[in-house]
């Protein structure tokens, strides 16, 4: 499958954070009875919502990786160890189907999921429109790139691949390099 539909999140910087020392408000310091009290109290703390678009890359990162289709469960099995159990309830979900269903570009057949055709011939064109205009004489501009693409490609937004930014799209194409003005080729060495 193409690589955008293939594409890990995106590394990012790890942000920098001033320490703040602060003192406690008392002496007594609440011990969890249980470790698995402990493992309860830091899951609350370290999950958080994740985004619509987060969860459209990670579906279709693991439908496009899963061999004869994505199963339901092992989905759900998937997005229960990244974000924390509930997360069907915290993005406003019944099902993991009515979430996958969501996802633009995936077919849901007997509790499998797989990318559509459609779709992933879509996406290969996309992904070769987008290397080629980063190949091509001249100024390369992200702004009239989108333009090209909606142009090009009817009903094309870069969310549907789980993109909350459109270089971040562009930078998921392997041979090409976005900043936030410009788009270049990038040869490999």
């Amino acid at each position: 499958y193409p690589a955008i539909v293939r594409e890990e999140q995106l590394a990012t910087e790890p942000e920098q954070h001033e320490e703040v020392k602060t003192e406690p408000e008392s002496d007594i310091v609440e011990i969890p009875a249980t470790e698995a009290e402990a493992v309860e109290i830091i899951s609350e703390e370290v999950t958080h919502k994740p985004d619509m678009n987060a969860i459209r890359r990670d579906v279709l990162n693991f439908v496009a990786t899963a061999e004869n289709g994505g199963g339901l469960t092992a989905l759900g099995k998937m997005l229960d160890e990244k974000y924390g159990k509930g997360v069907l309830k915290e993005m406003g979900f019944a099902s993991m189907r009515k979430l996958a269903a969501e996802v633009k570009g995936i077919v849901i057949k007997s509790n499998k999921l797989y990318i559509d055709e459609a779709f992933a011939k879509q996406t290969e064109e996309i992904e070769q429109f987008v290397i080629d205009y980063a190949n091509s004489e001249g100024k390369r501009s992200v702004r009239a790139l989108g333009m090209q693409l909606k142009k090009n490609f009817d009903g094309f937004d870069y969310r549907d691949y789980g993109f909350d930014r459109f270089t971040d799209f562009i930078n998921a194409i392997d041979g090409v390099k976005a900043d936030r003005y410009h788009v270049n080729s990038v040869k490999e060495k």
